[in-house]
C-alpha cells in the first residue's frame, strides 16, 4: 500500500492551492499546512524537510501575530522534535524550554499541553 502523501505532493505550492490559500487572506489554513507537511516529512522519515516546513511556519507565526502564544508553542514542539531527530539536542532542549514559557504564560502550569513540556 502506498502513502497518500510523498515528497513531490509535500511543495508549498501544492499546500497553498490544496489549502485553497490566495495570498495572505487565510494565515491560520497556512500555519496548519506548514505544519501538517513537517508532521508528514517526519513520518516518511524526511527531518530536514519537517525543520523546514516548522521554520517556515514560525517566520508567518511571528509575522501574522502581534506576540508569541500557544500556535507558536506547537510549532515550537514540533521543531524540537525534528531537531531531536537530526541530533541537535542543544536546540532541541532550547526549544523545548521556550514552548515551556509560552503554555504556562497562556494556559497555566497545570495545563495537558504544559505538562508535555
Amino acid at each position: 500500500m502506498s502513502a497518500p502523501f510523498t515528497r513531490t505532493t509535500l511543495t508549498r505550492e501544492a499546500i497553498v492551492v490544496g489549502c485553497g490559500v490566495s495570498g495572505l487572506t487565510s494565515a491560520v489554513r497556512l500555519l496548519e499546512a506548514l505544519n501538517l507537511r513537517g508532521l508528514i516529512s517526519r513520518r516518511l522519515g524526511d527531518n530536514a524537510a519537517a525543520k523546514a516546513s516548522y521554520e517556515e511556519a514560525l517566520e508567518y507565526a511571528r509575522f501574522f501575530y502581534k506576540r508569541e502564544g500557544t500556535v507558536h508553542a506547537d510549532l515550537y514542539l514540533n521543531l524540537a522534535a525534528a531537531e531531536g531527530a537530526c541530533g541537535a539536542s542543544q536546540r532541541e532542549v532550547e526549544l523545548l524550554r521556550r514552548a515551556l514559557q509560552l503554555f504556562e504564560a497562556e494556559l497555566g502550569p497545570e495545563h495537558a499541553k504544559t505538562a508535555l513540556c
